[in-house]
């Protein structure tokens, strides 16, 4: 087997999901698509300062709508398989009943298990959006609030 071909291995796999709205086929995420999805969470936020005292400036509205397209990239890219492609505009258009947000989380959970990755390595902020572990980040500019 060629050195490409070892490198490639799995990203071709397929696991099929149950959820609540029914049964999914999912593949792990490539290295590209995480970068991507990595660099589309951190658009809109400044650091500054030293590494050992850094300083992270975040508008809180910026940052939902960074996760919500990020995680909307995550599982567009997550469930494009077996001839099927799906855009991160497809994932927003899903209703948001409680069984559309339940499967969008088991799919979501699903898919970076597959690709080996934590939620916190490509969403880093997802907690503060969240309201989560907001004590060692300053959150205290919103961009809506002027």
């Amino acid at each position: 087997m060629s050195v490409k071909a070892r490198l490639l291995t799995g990203k071709d796999y397929v696991k099929q999901v149950e959820t609540p709205i029914g049964e999914f086929s999912i593949r792990p995420l490539t290295i590209g698509e995480i970068a991507q999805i990595q660099s589309c969470s951190m658009r809109g936020v400044k650091g500054q300062g030293m590494a050992e005292s850094p300083t992270i400036e975040l508008e809180l509205g910026q940052i939902t709508r960074n996760n919500s397209d990020a995680e909307a990239m995550l599982l567009a890219y997550g469930l494009s398989c077996n001839g099927e492609r799906f855009t991160p505009n497809d994932i927003k258009l899903i209703p948001a009943s409680k069984e559309g947000r339940e499967t969008l989380e088991i799919l979501k959970r699903e898919i970076l298990n597959l690709s080996g990755v934590r939620e916190e390595e490509l969403l880093p902020f997802c907690q503060v959006a969240r309201g989560e572990g907001a004590s060692s980040v300053d959150t205290t500019r919103d961009e809506t609030s002027g």
